[in-house]
C-alpha cells in the first residue's frame, strides 16, 4: 500500500508542475502569434506553430512600400512557408508578400481578380503556381524572381490568362504575351512576345522559340545560367535590354537577319559566349552588348550603323581583332577597354571616325585602313597615337595555310581574317594572296 500511495503523490506533484508550466508558457505560445488588419474589411493571422500567415475577409488588400518591413508580417517574412488567402480576398496588394523566400504553399481564392506589383517577388522557394480563373489583372513582376518555379497553370475558364497545352507558362491571352515561365516551360506555337522578366534566373536548359516570337522583351531569359546554346527564331525582330544578361553559361547563339533592334547589356556577363554575329539588318544597337564576355573570340557590328556604343567591348579579354565598317563614323567611350587580346584592328571608313574619350587599346598593334586614307588616320585625334598603321593591301600576311587538295593553278582564293576559305566574299576584310584587301 505504502508505494501505491507514494505513485499517487508522485502524480499529483507532477500535474501541478505541469499545469504551472502550462499557466507560464500559454502567454509565451500566444505572444509568438500574430494578427491584425491588412485592408479594408481584411485581416491577417500568422500561425507560429504551422509557420501559416492566413489572409481573410472581403476586400481588397493595402498596398506596401518596397521597404522588406512595410508589410505587417514583415518582421517575420522569412519564417513564414505558407500562405493561405481565403475566399472573399479580391486583391493583393504591391509588395504584400515580397522576400517570403522561405514559403513554399500559396493557396489564392477564386474570388481573386487582381495580383499588383511585386507581390510574390523574390519568393524564391515557391515551386508550383496556379492562378485562379477570377483573376483578370496581374501587374509586372508580380513574380518576379520566383526562380524555383516549375509548374504553373491556369484554371479553366479564365478569360484573360492561360497555360495552353499545358506549357508550364502564364500567357496573356490578348497579346500572346508569355509574361511568366519556369524551367519545366515549353513555349508554345503563338506566343508572339516573350514578357520582360519572364524567365529571369530561371534553371531553363533550353530556350526553344517558335516562329511566332516577334519579340524578346527586356530581361526576359536575364540570369538564366543553364543555357548554352540559343537560337532566335527568325522573324524576331527586337531583343530588348538585358535579354540574356548574365546567362553565363551561354556559349552560342544566332541572331537571323531579322532583327532590326537590339537593347543595351543584352549579352553582358556571358563569360562563356565564344562568338556573336551582328546581322547587318540591326539599325538600333544598345550599350554594353558584349560587356565583360571573357570568351568571345568573335564580335561584329553591323555595316549601316554610325557609332559603335559606350562599353560594347569592355573586357572581351579574348577578342583578337575587329573591323571597324565604313558607316561608323564615331565611337563612344570604353569601347576596347579591357580587350587584352587584341593583336590588330581595321577601320574601313576613310575618314576617321571621331573617338569619344579616345580607344583604351594598345596603340602598337598594327591598324588597317582604306586605301588613300594612311595621312588622314596619321593627323587624326587618337587614331594618330597607333605606331602601325597601313593600307589594306600594304600589309603581307603569313598565316593563311592552304588546305590539302587545293590546287594552286586556280583563282586565287578569298579568305577570312581568320583563315577560313570564303566561296563568295561579301563586303568587308578578307586576305587574297596573302594581302589584306576591302571588298566593297
Amino acid at each position: 500500500m505504502g508505494k501505491v500511495e507514494t505513485f499517487k503523490e508522485e502524480m499529483k506533484r507532477m500535474k501541478k508542475v505541469l499545469f504551472v508550466m502550462a499557466l507560464v508558457l500559454l502567454p509565451m505560445a500566444a505572444e509568438a502569434d500574430d494578427s491584425g488588419s491588412c485592408g479594408e474589411g481584411l485581416s491577417y493571422t500568422y500561425t507560429e506553430v504551422t509557420h501559416t500567415l492566413t489572409i481573410q475577409g472581403d476586400g481588397a488588400m493595402e498596398n506596401y512600400a518596397e521597404d522588406r518591413f512595410d508589410a505587417p508580417w514583415g518582421n517575420y517574412r522569412h519564417d513564414i512557408l505558407a500562405i493561405e488567402i481565403e475566399d472573399g480576398v479580391t486583391s493583393v496588394g504591391e509588395n504584400a508578400f515580397s522576400d517570403c523566400c522561405y514559403m513554399t504553399k500559396l493557396h489564392l481564392p477564386n474570388t481573386l481578380t487582381h495580383i499588383a506589383r511585386q507581390a510574390f517577388m523574390d519568393c524564391r522557394s515557391l515551386a508550383s503556381l496556379t492562378i485562379p480563373a477570377s483573376v483578370t489583372s496581374i501587374e509586372p513582376w508580380a513574380f518576379y524572381r520566383c526562380t524555383q518555379m516549375t509548374a504553373i497553370s491556369v484554371e479553366a475558364g479564365n478569360e484573360v490568362y492561360e497555360s495552353r497545352d499545358n506549357c508550364n507558362a502564364l500567357i496573356e491571352k490578348s497579346t500572346n504575351t508569355l509574361i511568366l515561365g519556369c524551367k519545366n516551360t515549353i513555349i508554345p506555337e503563338g506566343v508572339v512576345t516573350i514578357g520582360g522578366m519572364a524567365f529571369y534566373g530561371c534553371e531553363l536548359p533550353s530556350a526553344d522559340m517558335p516562329g511566332s516570337v516577334t519579340t524578346i522583351s527586356d530581361g526576359a531569359f536575364q540570369g538564366c545560367g543553364y543555357l548554352s546554346k540559343v537560337n532566335i527564331p527568325y522573324g524576331v525582330t527586337s531583343i530588348g535590354n538585358s535579354a540574356f544578361e548574365n546567362c553565363n553559361g551561354l556559349k552560342e547563339v544566332t541572331i537571323p537577319s531579322s532583327v532590326i533592334s537590339i537593347g543595351n547589356s543584352v549579352f553582358r556577363g556571358c563569360t562563356k559566349l565564344v562568338s556573336a554575329d551582328i546581322p547587318s539588318s540591326v539599325t538600333s544597337l544598345g550599350t554594353s552588348v558584349f560587356y565583360e564576355c571573357a570568351s568571345l573570340k568573335k564580335a561584329s557590328i553591323p555595316e549601316g550603323t554610325t557609332t559603335v556604343p559606350a562599353y560594347y567591348l569592355y573586357r572581351c579579354s579574348s577578342i583578337t581583332e575587329f573591323i571597324i565598317p565604313e558607316s561608323i563614323d564615331e565611337i563612344y567611350y570604353y569601347v576596347f577597354e579591357g580587350c587584352t587580346g587584341l593583336t590588330s584592328m581595321t577601320c574601313l571608313n576613310p575618314v576617321p571616325p571621331t573617338c569619344l574619350w579616345g580607344l583604351d587599346v594598345d596603340f602598337s598593334i598594327p591598324l588597317y585602313v582604306p586605301e588613300g586614307s594612311l595621312m588622314k588616320y596619321k593627323s587624326a585625334d587618337c587614331w594618330r597615337n597607333f605606331v602601325n598603321i597601313y593600307e589594306v593591301g600594304d600589309k603581307p600576311v603569313t598565316s593563311i595555310n592552304n588546305r590539302v587538295g587545293e590546287s594552286t593553278q586556280q583563282e586565287s582564293p578569298y579568305y577570312s581574317l581568320g583563315g577560313v576559305r570564303i566561296a563568295q566574299p561579301r563586303k568587308g576584310v578578307y586576305i587574297k594572296e596573302g594581302k589584306k584587301i576591302i571588298v566593297k
